[in-house]
């Protein structure tokens, strides 16, 4: 009883404080008293935060509305900040999506809204908190609203700041945090209600749009997306070109109007494609990545990545029968190895994609006028006869050694080329169970034996994605020979550089990283190395990067950037206290740690 009587008088203490949260100094009180409301308080719980809610919209209304007499000051825009921080905070304590706000909110929402988009549609925090706001204002079970989500939409398109914030580029007036999070606002608006869309919309959000994995196009291209399935993105806009050149397209279309306007083909496409990202994209291929668009983490340098979930369809579109195709120049810009890197995914639909990419392209090859089509139908053809089965996944080494193949294939000056020829003149189909010329290359005896090991060791790096790439270099024993090959007569210093970073690059796998521990005593090769290259500086630094990415996989936390005794200290802390992996691994870590305190000195 006397438990039910502080709850209550609790419930009403902060029914009190709803109403005089305009006062900032009180935020924090009402805050502390939300989070000692009991677990069976729940339902009371989310109608104080919908009262706070609009109490704070009230607030932050009345001090923008300030603006018009005192624009732009210092302490407006530390108390507006406050405001949205305390906001951010007050949905964290709540425990459902969906939480009442009351039908007298009506008006005050709409009021919060029309004057926020007025004068802070530049702030990103702005722009996060009304995206979060309106999951719970809009959602299934709540009371309609005088403020309707294509009218929101609609505002948030017609406003005079949204061109300029959301067509910046790095370079540009807008922080890349507001252009991001107002993408993320509009993404969440589209989802909800897609009655505001309109095809106008078009030709902006494609211009918006880069084509890479960052966060931003990801957002982008599902917006996209939505736009296609309800019918606005009309075969008018095909092929989807992108980025800024895109929006001179198009506005040239409005200009000379359907009859004059020329629709767009392959060559409009490669024009904007950039060959150097387009390599790394081949190198670093999203292999987890589904054709159907969504948001995922972004990689590291996902600004120079292209997203296949664009690309593919792209070129699926472009490649059809009666358009012209510069199939030299396709190749030349790594779009034919890209849809290659497409066959190692781990999504069957993506692998799909790319299979109907590759025959497209195949058509148009045979009717194709150029000194390298053979060798290039060839190679096409030793690739389909050794796919045995529909849609099968090929090796992420197999498909990156076919992309620097056909790469080779335009450069018949250049030394490698005779090889790769060799290899695939030696049977009419690939075998994609094997490395191809792992052996041949790496103990090579001719006169250029350092430039065919460099290559080969290159391709094992890069082609190292995930436990099937290590499984299969596992069974054509590349890591005993690798570790073997190290402190061999014949080493040399590049070779050494490039074994290290495949063993660093394996180390980011955890079934890997236990592999080359257990079966291959990887902790005590490094002990050996380290007692031999006492006082080599650099070499030490590799062995310690290399030491941390191989426990930080073991434990399964996430790298830190430090300095190497930095790095060396928290290794020795974390092995003395883990519980993940066994003694005696965590002893043999210890060890190797203590020998390169003492070659450091």
């Amino acid at each position: 009883m006397l438990e039910f009587k502080i709850n209550s008088n609790l419930i009403n203490i902060l029914s009190i404080f709803s109403n005089l949260l305009l006062c900032l100094s009180r935020w924090q009180v009402a805050l502390d008293l939300l989070k000692d409301l009991p677990d069976q308080d729940k339902e009371e719980n989310d109608i104080l935060c919908g009262r706070f809610l609009v109490a704070s919209w009230k607030g932050l209304t009345a001090l923008w509305k300030k603006k018009k007499d005192v624009a732009g000051t210092l302490c407006l825009r530390e108390n507006e900040n406050c405001l949205l921080e305390n906001m951010q905070k007050l949905l964290e304590n709540i425990s459902s999506k969906e939480i009442v706000v009351g039908k007298d909110s009506k008006s005050a929402w709409a009021k919060f809204v029309k004057t926020g988009l007025r004068y802070n549609m530049e702030n990103s925090l702005f722009l996060r908190m009304l995206r979060r706001l309106t999951e719970i204002v809009y959602a299934a079970n709540a009371p309609d609203q005088s403020l309707t989500l294509p009218t929101l939409y609609q505002m948030i398109w017609s406003h005079s700041h949204f061109l300029s914030i959301i067509m910046a580029r790095p370079d540009g007036k807008a922080e890349a945090a507001e252009k991001g999070d107002l993408v993320e606002l509009l993404f969440q608006l589209v989802t909800m209600d897609t009655t505001g869309c309109t095809n106008q919309h078009i030709p902006v959000l494609l211009g918006v749009y880069d084509a890479t994995l960052s966060k931003t196009d990801q957002t982008l291209l599902c917006i996209l997306h939505v736009y296609e399935e309800k019918g606005f993105a009309t075969a008018e806009f095909m092929p989807w070109l992108w980025g800024v050149s895109s929006v001179e397209h198009y506005q040239m279309r409005k200009n000379f109007g359907p009859s004059l306007w020329q629709q767009p083909g392959m060559e409009d496409v490669l024009k904007l494609v950039e060959k150097d990202k387009m390599h790394q994209s081949v190198l670093n291929f999203p292999v987890s990545r589904s054709l159907k668009p969504q948001v995922c983490e972004a990689p590291q340098a996902a600004g120079e990545m292209y997203d296949p979930c664009f690309f593919l369809p792209l070129f699926a579109s472009v490649l059809t029968p009666e358009c012209v195709v510069d199939c030299r120049r396709f190749v030349e810009s790594h779009c034919l190895g890209f849809v290659l890197a497409g066959l190692a995914s781990n999504d069957a639909d993506m692998r799909a994609a790319s299979c109907h990419v590759l025959s497209l392209f195949y058509q148009h090859l045979e009717g194709a006028r150029f000194a390298e089509k053979r060798q290039l139908l060839y190679l096409l053809q030793c690739l389909q006869n050794g796919i045995h089965r529909p849609n099968l996944q090929v090796p992420n080494i197999v498909t990156l050694f076919l992309a620097r193949t056909i790469q080779l294939l335009l450069q018949p000056d250049e030394h490698m080329y005779p090889l790769v020829c060799r290899y695939l003149l030696v049977r009419p189909d690939l075998d994609l169970k094997a490395i191809p010329e792992f052996h041949i290359m790496f103990f090579s005896t001719s006169m250029e034996y350092k430039t065919e090991r460099s290559w080969i060791l290159t391709l094992l790096v890069d082609g190292l994605r995930d436990k099937q790439d290590f499984q299969l270099y596992q069974n054509k024993s590349v890591f005993s020979i690798a570790l073997t090959f190290y402190e061999s007569p014949i080493s040399d210093e590049h070779s050494k550089a490039l074994v290290m970073s495949l063993l660093q690059k394996a180390c980011c796998i955890k079934e890997a990283a236990e592999s080359l521990c257990q079966k291959h005593g990887l902790l005590s090769w490094l002990h050996a190395l380290v007692i031999r290259r006492k006082g080599e500086a650099g070499i030490l630094s590799q062995i310690i990067q290399l030491l941390h990415c191989l426990w930080s996989t073991l434990l399964g936390t996430a790298r830190s950037i430090s300095s190497d005794r930095d790095v060396l200290s928290e290794i020795q802390t974390t092995a003395q206290t883990q519980t993940t992996v066994t003694p005696q691994l965590a002893q043999e870590v210890l060890l190797v740690c203590s020998s390169i305190f003492e070659s450091l000195g």
